[in-house]
């Protein structure tokens, strides 16, 4: 494999990471607020909503990351699952910010339904996507510069998917129109220019695995096809490489540390718009200038990281960060959280921690893939990050469920515009001790994960005499 990859390849690679953030920041910070405040759902209801969505993105994950890997098409094995993705996904983000007079259970079943056909879409981008980073360079440093590239577009679609949301329903309710149209444009917009930097990507990046195939029906796998048996051995064939897999040392601590680390992220991503709303008494300029600045932080770290990875692990750079997000959530946890400067400070030492698991998780997901083809001689880098993202996606439904429930058991009032002071007490845990607790256990699987610097080396070095 050649190491070096194309500053043009690069970028374009990189070009998804909108998409990727932009979809994944909306339903993060703002799935839950929108049923609660603007759809009129019970908190407890909705996190199962969001739950179900987050669930069912593991069963079409784990399919998509298998058949990938088998797939044969004349545009390789990960292009065309990002090209047919890319439009879906416009249309189910749009459609899930949509509100309508129903009865309760009908309004429950669909956004069931496109919470489901929205992570189905999800899915088919995000897993070839992950995985053609390990298929592009083989390089301990390069990966991480890679990963970096794609953490500033990523920066970007963060802003589209958790700054400007807040900026477009406050302009177009100052224009007379609706909370509910405000929150369907915005559902709209994020929807469009994710799939644009999708399809970007999908079509701008050469794939290296390219096949003979005739058409898109060889992206099926030969043992997968159309049969009730076929089917069934696929499912076996999953369930027995995900068995696998977790018994690899390097692949269950970078899984271990992924479930804990997500399940703290999407309690204090979607425990935030209420926090800066009632807590905090934000307007919704300030909620999206504190957002932009979160992003700006995460930008400007992104080089110190890489030019850092220079000299140190991938391994002691995530633990250090993640270790300074969880002691100064627990100090703000204990003083509270009273100011804007406090709010600042938090923000940017959680957005350390945050940078270090976005940039630095993937490419270590690739060092695991080497490592995997080396000891299980195993080419299944789509299944590897399907089964890190499976267990993301179940511990980010608990996470969404552990605050929808918090909410309602402390009385959360869908249409008030002040809370209990139980509730807000909620929220404040929910903001930093709460998170706190789960980035610990996260750092502390880091630790055991064994992958070095000098260790990848030698893999890689085995692996080219194996080539040989």
């Amino acid at each position: 494999m050649d190491n070096r990859l194309s500053r043009k390849t690069k970028i374009f690679y990189g070009v998804a990471g909108i998409g990727d953030s932009a979809l994944y920041s909306l339903m993060g910070t703002f799935a839950l607020f929108f049923f609660t405040t603007v759809a009129g759902i019970d908190p407890a209801v909705a996190g199962t909503i969001v739950a179900i969505g987050a669930i069912w993105d593991v069963v079409s994950g784990s399919v998509v990351g298998y058949i990938s890997d088998k797939a044969k098409t004349r545009m390789g094995r990960r292009k065309p699952f990002m090209l047919a993705a890319s439009f879906p996904l416009a249309v189910f983000c749009s459609l899930i910010f949509v509100t309508f007079d129903a009865p309760q259970g009908l309004r429950y079943a669909y956004y069931i339904f496109m919470f489901i056909a929205f992570w189905t879409g999800y899915s088919i981008f995000f897993v070839p996507y992950t995985a053609w980073g390990a298929e592009l360079t083989d390089s301990y440093e390069e990966r991480t510069e890679l990963r970096g590239i794609v953490y500033i577009f990523y920066s970007v679609g963060a802003a589209f998917g958790t700054v400007l949301p807040t900026i477009i329903v406050d302009t177009l309710m100052q224009h007379g129109l609706s909370v509910e149209t405000g929150w369907t444009s915005v559902g709209i917009f994020v929807g469009v220019i994710s799939a644009a930097a999708i399809f970007i990507t999908g079509w701008k990046v050469n794939d290296t695995n390219i096949s003979d195939a005739e058409d898109m029906a060889d992206v099926i796998p030969d043992d997968a096809e159309n049969s009730s048996t076929g089917s069934i051995h696929a499912i076996v064939d999953i369930v027995r490489n995900y068995g696998q897999v977790l018994k690899f040392k390097p692949a269950r601590f970078i899984v271990l540390t992924s479930v804990f680390y997500l399940t703290s992220n999407s309690i204090m991503m979607a425990d935030r718009m209420y926090f800066y709303t009632y807590n905090m008494g934000l307007t919704a300029k300030e909620i999206s200038l504190i957002m932009l600045f979160q992003q700006i932080v995460s930008v400007l770290l992104v080089i110190p990281l890489i030019r850092i990875n220079r000299v140190l692990d991938k391994r002691t750079l995530c633990i250090g960060g993640i270790g300074m997000s969880v002691a100064c959530m627990t100090i703000y946890g204990f003083i509270g959280i009273s100011s804007m400067p406090h709010l600042l400070i938090i923000t940017f030492v959680y957005g350390i921690g945050s940078i270090c698991y976005w940039q630095l998780i993937p490419s270590m997901l690739y060092d695991v893939c080497d490592a995997d083809r080396l000891e299980n001689e195993a080419d299944r880098a789509g299944l590897i990050i399907s089964m890190q993202g499976l267990t993301e996606s179940v511990f980010e439904a608990v996470g969404f469920q552990i605050l929808g429930i918090l909410l309602h058991m402390t009385g959360f009032q869908t249409d008030a515009a002040q809370q209990s002071s139980e509730t807000m007490q909620c929220m404040h845990v929910s903001f930093t001790f709460l998170p706190a607790l789960f980035a610990l256990i996260a750092l502390l699987m880091m630790v055991k994960y064994p992958i070095t610097r000098a260790k990848h080396a030698e893999i890689i070095d085995k692996l080219n005499n194996k080539e040989e």
